[in-house]
């Protein structure tokens, strides 16, 4: 992937999880709340016409903010990565039906590596949220002895990985939160967060299922896109803005719980051939 976008990319994403994970409606405390679950069920993109520059400075400063507000997560990993000898193998490592493809454009085959459950824990607090959506320029009624637990668990991670190829298959991961979560609440903080003027950043916060929709918003000066089908599931192919650039392509979809990822040095028919022969 294409440094500056894969930067972008990690630090939006972190981002988004955070105010995910954060971003409460104030309609009572959570002490003994009931639980939701995010699925990704379907990918999307939301342009961003910001600058670059200007994104980082805001992704670093953000960081820095979160770091300080926020207690560090609780890591449970059942398996490390290991390498492993076959697709069958892998199958039954990862407990899934890992997908192999047909057409590899590579001289030899990806090596096969499997991730076992991974689970982060995250405590909360009233205070913690209010000072989080603060920062989003917001100023919900928060409760100050709310308090509660999210959960973000990936059951298993499939990584093929070739000389300049690589794909992976993300099974089913999701996020336990409570049930007094605003989705669109936080939907609209995240974009703020990102830049996007709150007037827009409401306006498009109100036409997104944000319970199952897994959002890549992607500044336009670093990245183009284009929407397409992979096996009836809808794929979201990113280019680099440069066309100078010898830079990889990365395709993104979700089909039969498993959120994949495909990025590489490669043609647009060429990565959805790839992509194709999986099914």
């Amino acid at each position: 992937m294409h440094q500056k976008l894969k930067k972008a990319l990690g630090g939006i994403l972190g981002i988004l999880l955070l105010v995910l994970i954060y971003s409460f409606a104030p309609s009572r405390a959570i002490a003994h709340q009931l639980l939701s679950v995010f699925r990704v069920r379907k990918v999307a993109i939301i342009p961003l016409n910001v600058d670059t520059k200007e994104l980082d400075q805001r992704l670093d400063t953000l960081t820095k903010e979160l770091e300080r507000i926020f207690p560090e997560p609780q890591v449970t990993v059942d398996a490390p990565i290991q390498k492993v000898d076959s697709l069958e193998e892998a199958k039954q490592l990862a407990g899934f039906p890992v997908r192999w493809p047909s057409y590899w454009p590579e001289p030899s085959p990806p090596h096969i590596q499997v991730e076992g459950r991974s689970e982060y824990t995250l405590p909360i607090t009233g205070e913690d949220l209010a000072t989080l959506l603060e920062l989003a320029g917001m100023r919900p009624k928060i409760p100050r002895e709310l308090h509660g637990t999210i959960t973000v668990r990936i059951p298993a991670i499939v990584y093929l990985q070739g000389r300049r190829l690589t794909l992976w298959e993300v099974y089913n991961p999701s996020i336990e939160y409570p049930q007094e979560l605003n989705p669109q609440i936080l939907g609209e903080a995240s974009l703020r967060l990102l830049g996007v003027p709150p007037s827009q950043a409401r306006r498009i916060a109100k036409g997104i299922d944000w319970t199952s929709t897994f959002i890549l918003p992607i500044p336009t000066q670093i990245s183009r896109f284009d929407e397409l089908e992979i096996a009836g599931a809808k794929a979201i192919l990113l280019h680099a803005r440069n066309p100078g650039e010898a830079s990889p392509l990365t395709l993104l979809w979700v089909k039969d719980d498993v959120l994949y990822f495909l990025s590489g040095p490669t043609s647009s028919n060429g990565i959805i051939q790839i992509a194709e022969s999986l099914f």
